[in-house]
Parts: C-alpha cells; structure tokens; sequence
C-alpha cells in the first residue's frame, strides 16, 4: 500500500485575513488579465433559482456509480476501461477504482481530506501523480467544489454560471444549462482551461429515488500533451445509505 499525504490547505474560516485578501486578489487578477470570462448581473429572484440548479449537477447524498470510459488521445480512441467511483460528500471523500474490461484492478484508491491512500496500482497507473489527477477528475465530476468565495451570472454566449474560487486561486465554473445538459469548467490561478467536462441534454438514465443522473459525460483533460478525452457511459448507479 502506498500512502500519499497531501499538503493541507487551511480553511477559509482559519485563514490569515491577509492570506484570504491575497488569494481574493489573486483571482480577481485572473479575471482581469488572464482573460477568463466576465460574468454579468442578473435579478436577485433568477439569480437565487438559478444558484439552486448549479447544486443540482452534483449527486445528493453518497453514490457508486460505475461507467465504461473510453479514452480519445489525438482523436482516436485509446482504450476502453470500467471505472467505479464512490463519492461521499459529507466527509468530503471519493475513491476511484478502474478496471480493465476483463476485472483486473489496475488502479484503487481512497481520498479523504487532503490524503489519498494508493491501495493498487499496476505500471503506468503507479504515480502519485496519477493518483492526485484522478481523484482531482473525480471530485470534479460529482463534488461540489470547495471555495472561498462563490458568484454568479450571465457568460459572454449567455449561460448563467456560478463561479467558485478556490483558496489556490484557481476557478471553477458551473453551467446548469436549460435543457437538461449541463457543463463544468476548470481553470488554473492564470485563468488557463484544464478540464472541461459536458453532460448530454435529455438523457437522464434511470437511478434511485428518481435522482436525474446523466447516462454519458465527456471530460476533456488539458492537462497533459497531447490532451485527451474521456467518454464515460454510466453502467449503474446505486445510492449509499449510511
């Protein structure tokens, strides 16, 4: 077992009030001078409603889900596996298991706080880096992100989006959509994309206690050369009751 502590980052609520200030500045830079999208007003009552469908993209509660994900290097497929993810919001915590069609377990781990704890790993899924990738892909797809600071509005093509900045900085944008799809950007602190990732509209697979679950997502990594996609069809879904 190998066993990866993280930096932890301090709360908001325990953070030097000048620490707070220059993070604030920070993203405020990103968003003037880096280009990321300015976001305009919108009325106090749409603002409020639309806040509440933001939350919606994310899972209620614990869940497992399990989905084929086909990876796309460069256009081309590169390989199809089984992921299966176990996310429990209240901790906050994720583990992410990947399998090869035939059920070898290539990768498992377990991430609570700020420690991933690497169960297995075969070569080229062996890296702290990976590790710390995926789990930051995972917590992407079904977490509501942590923030220091939250706003919201209109996109320059008209979407509404809630903004979450992080204590590093960096930004994550959230568009609930207004026909069933919904899509997710991330930004490093110079307001430079690392995923995207998009939910298609009108295809809510069935799920436990009618929760809307979307049966395909694609999570565009830009993170690595050449960036690579991943297209994950969900399998199953079962809610945790705990």
């Amino acid at each position: 077992m190998i066993h990866q502590t993280a930096r932890p980052s301090p709360s908001c609520d325990r953070a030097p009030v000048f620490r707070t200030c220059f993070i604030l500045l920070l993203a405020a830079l990103a968003v003037s001078c880096a280009g990321l999208p300015q976001l305009s007003p919108v009325g106090e009552s749409s603002n409020r409603d639309q806040n509440s469908n933001c939350r919606d993209v994310f899972p209620e509660g614990s869940w497992r889900f399990v989905h084929a994900i086909e990876t796309v290097i460069a256009g081309r497929p590169a390989g199809v596996v089984v992921g299966v993810t176990v996310i429990s919001p209240g901790e906050p915590a994720v583990e992410a298991i990947i399998l090869s069609i035939e059920g070898l377990v290539m990768f498992h781990a377990r991430a609570s706080g700020d420690t991933i704890d690497i169960q297995r790993a075969i070569a080229q899924f062996d890296t702290p880096e990976f590790a710390s990738r995926l789990i930051e892909a995972v917590s992407l797809l079904f977490l509501v992100p942590a923030a220091v600071e939250t706003t919201s509005g209109l996109s320059p093509d008209e979407n509404f989006t809630c903004r979450y900045i992080r204590d590093d900085a960096s930004v994550v944008d959230v568009m609930p959509g207004s026909d069933g799809g919904w899509k997710i950007l991330e930004y490093d602190r110079r307001a430079k994309l690392r995923r995207r990732v998009k939910a298609d509209p009108h295809r809510d697979c069935p799920s436990p206690q009618g929760a809307r679950l979307p049966c395909r997502l694609e999570l565009l990594d830009t993170m690595q050369i050449p960036a690579y996609t991943l297209n994950m069809s969900l399998i199953e879904a079962e809610r945790i009751t705990e």
